[in-house]
């Protein structure tokens, strides 16, 4: 069953519209699963974002009980026929038919409440995790006698400049990153350690 989607579609999650330029740039994500498949399986409850199970796959499974178990990341990972993915990405494809990459909102794996989910480039999700930066913002680094700002857009390190304190260096990367990123700008200070 194939479908052809159309050269532009509404984003789900907003009014802004898509074009197939922005759509290309997601990752491909490819299951066996069809929307059906996990609905005849699973039952999802968008407000709470738990996965139940509806009909057990091995008769050890008891139906009615909480599907699937946190990955060392946070991540909630659903097994399904064979099939092992995020519960993010079944929630999306048990909503709206689409499996795709998929970004948490608040940036927390394990919820998966649809209004927390949203599909995303792998530029975009990727750009909004935290790192580890001993100057205590995003992009910056000390090199040279100076804090120098960088970004990465789209896989290359782009330097943003070269600025005396870690705090102006950390307000130019701000800058590019709302003008890069927009709404998956992540603008919050690195985890220091």
């Amino acid at each position: 069953e194939s479908t052809i989607r159309p050269k532009i579609q509404m984003d789900l999650r907003s009014t802004r519209v898509m074009t197939i330029e922005s759509e290309s740039q997601r990752k491909v994500c490819s299951t066996g699963l069809s929307q059906d498949t996990l609905k005849k399986y699973l039952d999802y409850n968008p407000n709470t974002g738990i996965f139940t199970w509806k009909l057990s796959t091995n008769g050890r499974t008891a139906v009615g009980s909480v599907a699937g178990s946190e990955d060392s990341k946070g991540y909630i990972k659903i097994s399904l026929l064979g099939h092992r993915h995020g519960a993010h990405q079944f929630a999306w494809l048990y909503v709206h038919g689409v499996f795709t990459m998929i970004d948490h909102i608040n940036n927390i794996p394990y919820d998966n409440r649809l209004i927390n989910l949203r599909p995303a480039t792998y530029s975009q999700n990727n750009h909004r995790k935290y790192i580890y930066n001993p100057t205590g913002f995003r992009g910056v680094r000390f090199r040279s006698g100076f804090y120098q700002a960088h970004i990465r857009i789209n896989g290359v390190i782009t330097r943003i400049g070269s600025y005396e304190t870690a705090e102006e260096a950390g307000r130019a990367y701000e800058q590019a990153a709302k003008k890069y990123f927009g709404e998956f700008a992540n603008t919050g200070k690195a985890e220091a350690r």
